[in-house]
This record gives C-alpha cells, structure tokens and sequence, in this order.
C-alpha cells in the first residue's frame, strides 16, 4: 500500500508541480499542456478511490488469524521446505538463466556484453525470448523467499542461512540488472525485503534502515540511465556507471530525472489520450483490460487482432510498442482508456480492498498460497506503475515457474509431509490482536 500511494503521488502529484514549474509539456514530440488538467482530476479520483476501498475494508469486524502456529518436537528436522535446498533452487536458477543467455547469444561472450548494458544488438538478439526464460530466476527467490517465512515461524535463521539468503538473492538480481530491466529486478528485491519484515511486521521500521533504503532507491532511479540504449554512462561495469552518473548528476539531478523521465510519464501520456476519448477516439469498452489479457498469451505474430494499447499508440505516433514509442499509461490509465472515469473509481475501490486482503494474508498465507500471494505483491509497483496488464502476465509467468520449483523442493523434502503429520503439533489459531493489522 506504501508504494501504491507513493507511485500515485509521484506521477499524478510530484510530476505535473515539476513540468509545470519548468513549463516543460512534451510526450515524443507531442505537446500535453491541454489534458493535463483532466489528468490531475484523473488521478485524484483514483486516488480517493482507493482509499475509500480501503477504509471500506477496515470497518470490517476483526476476525481471527488464520495462520496456524508450530512448534517443532524434539528430533524433527527444523527445515520446512528446506531452507538449504531452497538456496540451492534460487542459485541454480539464476545459473540456468545466463546458461541460457550464452546458448541464444552464441557463446559466454554475450554474456559479458550483457554486463556492457544494453543496447541495439542485444535487443535484437533477445527477441522473441519467451518471458517464461526471464521468469526463472524471480521465482527462484519467491521459492526461496516462501521458504525463509515458513522457517522463521518455527525459529531465527542462523547467521549461515542468513548469508546464503542473501547471496541468493544477489544472484537474482544480476540478470534483470544485466539487462537493466526493473520489472524483474524490483519483484526481486521486494520479495526479498518482504521474506525479512514478516516476523516484524507491524512494528515501527528502524531509523537504521532509511539510508540503505533511500540508497537503494537512488541505484533503481538511476539505473535506466546507464544500463539502457543510447543513455549508457561510458564506463566499464554497472557500478563504475553508476558512479559516473552520480559524480556528473548528484543527487538532486537524480531525483529530479525519475519525476521528469519516462518514470513518471504516465501523466503526460493520459494528458495525451483522455482529451481525444470520446472524441476523436473512442473508449476501449473491455478491449484494454479483459481484451487484452486473453491476447497476451499468443505471439504478436498469431494474434488476430492488435491490443488495444497498440492500438492506441498506432493512432497516436504510427506505430506500437516495438516500433515506434512505447509510453506506459499505469494502472490508471488502462482503467480511464477502457472505461472512462467510471473505470478507474470502480476499479481503484478494489484494487483498495485488495490490498488491505493481500497485507492479511502475506501474514498468514502457508505453502502455494503464500506463492501465489508473495508474487502478486512483488509485482504490485510494476502493476501499478506500468501497462497493467502486460505487466499481469509477466508476473503469471513467474507464478508458474515458482509453483512448478516448488514442486521440485517438496519432492526433494518427502519426509516433510510425515514430520507434520506426527513431529509438529499444531496450536489453536490465534484471534486478531487490536490495533495490528
């Protein structure tokens, strides 16, 4: 929910009082000075929206938990889903992703020119790659993330687990950040800052934790501006880029680069749109939402039709996604192109009351539920932020590799089944407490 609001503020409340301060209006060429007000209003319904959802959902009756807690009988592994074997799954998927960026590349030295950044020829290379490859090692840390909650349940983790945990999770990110792909590299990150928190869950975050926080911030700032295509500092490695970049920029043109980038261009890109719906253009009317979601899983090749997102910026600048510009409208902007205002009040009240569900039940979800529930979580920024329903299907695509490398952990942990069954004994649920949520 942090993130949620924190998004909504930089893009419908930060970005627009920057430009226009700046008087600075273009979207590729196009001037949006003349919709940015009904931009504003745009997001200031979705906003209120969703905090009518989750009020809404907070004068519900407390109800009780339902996370079953353990205690482990003397003799019983202390291992649920294997924390160990869960490191190994994490690590070796991440190796089986550059295994597979040398076999597509033509050799290891593609990989080393992943490491350059990304440019024009890698692009080239890279397409056609099915997300399915990309997803592989993001679901090796929801796997292994699924497993740290499970085994803190029944005791803190040991410094050596602490370690291999957090090695695992570093190796991860190395690809999306080869690729300077922040769609894969936050759910990453964030399944692995979630998996830490739970145990501590509704306590005040530590002082402590703020610069590491806002130094991690700064890097995923500006990570686009010396990993992507044509915007790469001159530099060697990731970390002498960025800092190349921060030595030219400085903190303050670092900051000021995310709200006036393409990070936050949703609002000039609804600027763009919203005016001509209704007008010149017409609404998607189910096209940009249930439509597109059943067209995602087939080749752009084979589809019969182009998305409706495509469509959209075919009439704007002559060409979709891959050809020409590719603006991202966030969660906000799918809902008003496809349905109008009504679009977005109803669909941010419950996306609101999801959310408030989605925090209960990353407290007490156990096995594939809390699989199902990490991933929806640690996609949440690129769901809110992005093309939603692309992004949807990219985090689907993680869902099944992490459930398929579930799988494979309980079959390398049979004796986990008969250690429930007779070694652990179970506790009442325990009911809500007041004031926590």
């Amino acid at each position: 929910m942090s993130v949620t609001y924190l998004l909504l503020a930089s893009i419908f409340g930060v970005r627009p009082l920057v430009l226009g301060a700046e008087q600075e209006w273009s979207l590729y060429g196009a001037n949006v000075e003349y919709g940015t007000e009904l931009a504003a209003r745009i997001g200031l319904v979705a906003t209120v929206a969703l905090t009518l959802g989750l009020i809404v959902d907070r004068l519900r009756p407390p109800t009780h938990a339902r996370t079953t807690v353990h205690r482990v009988a003397a003799g019983a592994s202390p291992y649920p889903l294997g924390m160990l074997p869960a490191v190994a799954i994490s690590a070796a998927s991440s190796v089986l992703w550059f295994l597979a960026m040398a076999v597509i590349g033509g050799g290891f030295s593609f990989v080393r020119q992943l490491a350059s950044g990304r440019s024009a020829e890698i692009a080239s290379r890279l397409e056609g790659v099915p997300v399915l490859l990309s997803a592989i090692p993001v679901a090796g840390v929801i796997v292994l993330c699924v497993a740290r909650m499970a085994l803190e349940q029944q005791r803190p983790l040991a410094k050596l687990e602490q370690i291999l945990f957090l090695g695992a999770v570093v190796l991860a990110a190395l690809p999306p950040l080869a690729l300077g792909n922040r769609r894969l590299l936050l759910p990453v990150a964030l399944a692995a800052v979630i998996a830490v928190c739970r145990p501590t869950w509704n306590r005040i975050v530590p002082l402590r934790l703020l610069v590491p926080a806002l130094a991690i911030g700064m890097i995923i700032a500006a990570l686009p501006f010396v990993r992507s295509a044509g915007s790469r500092v001159e530099s060697g490695n990731l970390v002498e880029s960025l800092v190349l970049f921060f030595q030219e920029n400085g903190l303050g043109q670092t900051v000021r680069g995310f709200f006036v980038s393409y990070d936050t261009e949703m609002f000039d890109y609804i600027a763009l749109v919203a005016p001509r719906l209704g007008d010149s253009m017409e609404f998607g009317g189910g096209r940009g939402t249930l439509g597109e979601l059943l067209l995602q899983p087939i080749p752009a090749a084979l589809s019969p039709w182009p998305t409706w997102s495509n469509t959209i910026l075919t009439e704007l600048f002559g060409g979709g996604c891959a050809t020409v510009a590719c603006p991202v409208p966030s969660v906000v902007g799918v809902l008003y192109f496809d349905l109008g205002i009504i679009g977005v009040a109803i669909g941010m009240l419950l996306l609101g009351l999801y959310l408030r569900t989605l925090e209960r039940r990353l407290e007490t979800a156990q096995g594939a539920p809390l699989v199902i529930v990490l991933t929806i979580a640690s996609f949440m920024p690129s769901l809110i932020r992005g093309n939603t329903i692309s992004q949807l299907w990219i985090a689907f695509n993680v869902l099944i590799v992490a459930l398929a490398l579930r799988f494979v952990l309980r079959r390398l942990h049979p004796e986990r089944d008969r250690e429930r069954s007779g070694a652990l004994e179970a506790l009442p649920s325990l009911p809500a407490q007041p004031g926590l949520r």
